[in-house]
């Protein structure tokens, strides 16, 4: 697996950060303030580190896709979908993702090798956060 070179790792932050007030656009140059926003009243919180690991783990993969199917969620979207909490989508450090044609274990091995803080694998997705 070849590692992205800090300074790649730069860019992605600070690219991250300084389009974090323009919600519509990108948030780095493979995920959309879309992908990560609320699905119950449309707020965005997502912490750079969470954008950055995801970029990591896309190159580990080999620049597939990674399908984001939950980003920040609201205390009441939250609640209404099951999670637990002090869930750590609610501070914007969580996504559950997949990739399409991965297996959740296979994409979970990665996920643990770029350095997420946290993996737990579903059946046909991940959940993966920076705590």
């Amino acid at each position: 697996m070849k590692k992205l070179t800090p300074l790649i790792l730069f860019i992605a932050l600070i690219f991250s950060v300084a389009h974090a007030d323009q919600l519509q656009d990108s948030l780095s140059p493979h995920f959309t303030a879309a992908e990560f926003r609320c699905k119950h009243c449309g707020k965005l919180i997502v912490d750079p580190k969470l954008i950055v690991k995801l970029e990591e783990l896309r190159h580990a993969i080999g620049d597939k896709p990674i399908v984001v199917t939950s980003g920040y969620r609201c205390p009441v979207h939250n609640k209404a979908v099951g999670g637990v909490t002090n869930s750590q989508h609610c501070k914007g450090k969580a996504a559950d993702i997949y990739v399409n044609g991965m297996s959740s274990v296979d994409l979970a091995r990665y996920a643990r090798q770029v350095g997420f803080s946290f993996v737990k694998v579903y059946r046909g997705w991940i959940h993966v956060d920076v705590r």
